[in-house]
């Protein structure tokens, strides 16, 4: 069963393309097969999720579809905080019947933890796969920003360290390019935290979902105007975009392990890169690749301490988030000797990330991770390579392939059928056989 369509993954669109399923999904949840009850599993990313179980948007107060942990409580670690309330089914509906009795204001939905609207499919959030492919690429990425904002800081440093020993005065030419890599990085500051404020914006209860997507347009727009003025300054030194000399290192060595970054989707990381940066092979030596780059720029004992310190606390960070991550992105039974290992494992990230960066928030990704990851894995006693999102975004990479082909179709509901007849073929070539052959004419004289 496939449910294609030609537009956004709105609530609306949701409602209207899977209204056509909805009494086959709940006879597919009562319905047995070799005396065994069916079980639906829902997979997808944070906000299609949380359209899903009709809930205002993954970056509101309420931003968990599992649970009703408000954002402020995200910031402060499990250890130190009881376990939240989990969402489900009976307890969004209840949220939601009390939003449309007092007059569906959404100004208010923070009050009825932000949801607007009736879950769209009968699987309870509990029984949905925590979206792990997502935050292994969030957070890979996180990762990799907070390490170039650093090697950003000991640019500078180095540069200022250059700057004194040059001859020339204010004016010269190395004078001006502290001046300038400080401008830098200050913007680069600048537009870190507006992608975390775009990120995290919360729904606030004298606001308007109209006014919160101008205030998100906003910020934006702030960034992308930041944005270019950092590259344009940056053209002025011949600089690589986004890096100094020792923040290029890092995308210098990536690239020796083939991996790259993807320059026109935010230089985010595709899923296969990720799990290579996640080897330790990999991530020793983009760390150690700050080491070197500064010991090759500058000799002040100070500044090479400092990229030492870099090195060994990026080092920590990978290699405690790579220590999770391999023991549950597979497909494997996971015995319960293990389950021990993968909250000790979740712990360590967590605590060492809190310690070191007390200054930058804790995302949903985070949350999840830390909150939800365990409890489904024990649940369900397999990794999360057979009940996650990558068999869907494998689908669904492959339908956007052959929808590309398809675009000769003028119709769009031909175009569609069309798409999704390729589609099964791809899936079961044995169907072909059944094609009757074509007979092809014979030439006539």
């Amino acid at each position: 069963m496939i449910n294609c369509f030609e537009a956004t993954d709105t609530y609306d669109n949701l409602l209207t393309g899977l209204s056509g399923y909805s009494d086959q999904m709940k006879e597919l949840v009562k319905a047995k097969w070799q005396g065994k009850s069916m079980k639906l599993i829902g997979f997808g990313d944070c906000d299609f999720l949380a359209t899903i179980f009709g809930i205002a948007g993954a970056s509101g107060t309420y931003p968990c579809y599992v649970c009703l942990v408000h954002k402020n409580t995200m910031q402060v670690s499990l250890a130190d905080r009881a376990d939240s309330t989990p969402r489900t089914l009976a307890v969004i509906r209840n949220d939601y019947q009390r939003f449309v009795n007092h007059g569906e204001n959404k100004k208010d939905q923070s009050r009825f933890h932000n949801v607007i609207h009736e879950p769209l499919l009968p699987i309870e959030p509990s029984d949905v796969c925590i979206p792990y492919l997502h935050i292994l690429l969030g957070l890979t990425l996180k990762h990799h920003d907070l390490m170039e904002l650093y090697c950003n800081d000991l640019d500078i440093a180095i540069a200022t360290e250059l700057a004194k020993t040059s001859k020339g005065d204010d004016s010269s030419p190395y004078q001006q390019l502290v001046k300038t890599k400080n401008t830098i990085h200050q913007m680069e500051k600048k537009i870190f935290n507006l992608n975390s404020e775009i990120e995290d914006l919360g729904e606030e209860e004298n606001m308007s979902l109209n006014k919160m997507a101008k205030k998100r347009k906003k910020k934006q727009q702030e960034r992308d105007k930041i944005h270019k003025k950092v590259e344009s300054l940056k053209k002025n030194l011949h600089l690589k975009p986004g890096s100094g000399p020792v923040a290029a290192s890092l995308d210098v060595t990536l690239k020796k392990h083939n991996i790259e970054r993807k320059k026109y989707f935010g230089k985010t990381f595709v899923g296969n890169d990720c799990v290579k940066y996640a080897r330790p092979g990999v991530y020793f030596d983009v760390c150690n690749s700050i080491v070197k780059k500064t010991n090759t720029l500058t000799n002040n004992p100070k500044l090479q301490k400092k990229a030492i310190q870099i090195y060994k606390t990026f080092r920590k960070l990978f290699y405690y988030f790579s220590t999770i991550h391999f023991q549950i992105s597979h497909s494997r039974a996971l015995p319960d000797d293990c389950f021990p290992r993968i909250d000790q494992a979740i712990k360590a990230y967590m605590k060492f990330y809190r310690k070191r960066f007390p200054k930058f928030r804790i995302t949903l990704k985070q949350h999840m991770l830390e909150e939800h990851v365990l409890p489904f894995l024990m649940k369900w006693k397999v990794g999360f390579g057979f009940l996650g999102e990558q068999g869907g975004e494998s689908i669904h990479h492959k339908v956007a392939v052959i929808s590309r082909h398809m675009v000769g179709i003028r119709q769009p509901s031909q175009r569609l059928l069309a798409t999704v007849q390729e589609h099964h073929l791809h899936a079961n070539p044995e169907v072909r056989a059944m094609y009757p052959m074509i007979k092809k004419r014979k030439k006539s004289n």
